[in-house]
């Protein structure tokens, strides 16, 4: 909210963003209805509560369905992308973004990972509220849909397949901790039995 109303124009092509209109919508969209969260539940928090699940997913089926909407009313513009490097740049742009997120985690392999992973999935729907509100050129929400679904596309088999690998490598650490264990407890009951 802070950062994308003084840097998008800078590096916007064609001038047409400025900072007030990045930033209205961002304010009413999001940093509004979070403070209105937030008062609602400090001030009520079983309210809050009870409405957590059933908000969370009318958002995320919100955005679905402007993603799947934004694709279709699109389409040939997406499909335009393919002939172009805006799908490669996405990708690169994915890459880039989890090195850069890894490499500035700690030095916790684990929180790495998750840092990597929160940087390469940005907050796209942020980038969609700026590229609908902001932007007269279709292609900047296109572009910002197209990079959201590659995100997801990439990230969600890789984080799996990174669960799965830390899964395996605990199930064998604590497979040894447990042979280990009742090698010692052997040891232990054959010397009491001499």
């Amino acid at each position: 909210i802070v950062y994308m109303p003084i840097v998008v124009p800078l590096l916007s092509p064609t001038g047409s963003a400025n900072a007030v209109s990045i930033m209205r919508p961002l304010f009413l969209t999001m940093l509004l209805p979070l403070g209105v969260a937030l008062g609602v539940k400090a001030l009520w928090p079983t309210w809050a509560a009870r409405l957590q699940r059933p908000t969370g997913m009318a958002s995320s089926i919100s955005l679905a369905i402007l993603v799947i909407l934004t694709i279709a009313a699109n389409l040939n513009t997406v499909l335009e992308g393919f002939g172009t490097r805006a799908i490669p740049a996405a990708v690169i742009f994915i890459a880039v973004a989890f090195a850069v997120g890894s490499l500035l985690g700690n030095f916790d392999p684990a929180q790495r990972t998750v840092l990597g992973f929160a940087t390469a999935h940005r907050n796209f729907a942020a980038a969609i509220v700026v590229a609908t509100q902001s932007f007269d050129d279709r292609g900047v929400l296109v572009m910002a849909v197209i990079t959201a679904t590659l995100s997801i596309i990439l990230l969600l088999p890789a984080s799996l397949a990174i669960g799965r690998r830390k899964a395996r490598r605990e199930a064998a650490e604590q497979a040894a901790r447990s042979r280990t264990g009742r090698a010692v407890a052997e040891t232990t009951s054959s010397r009491s039995h001499h």
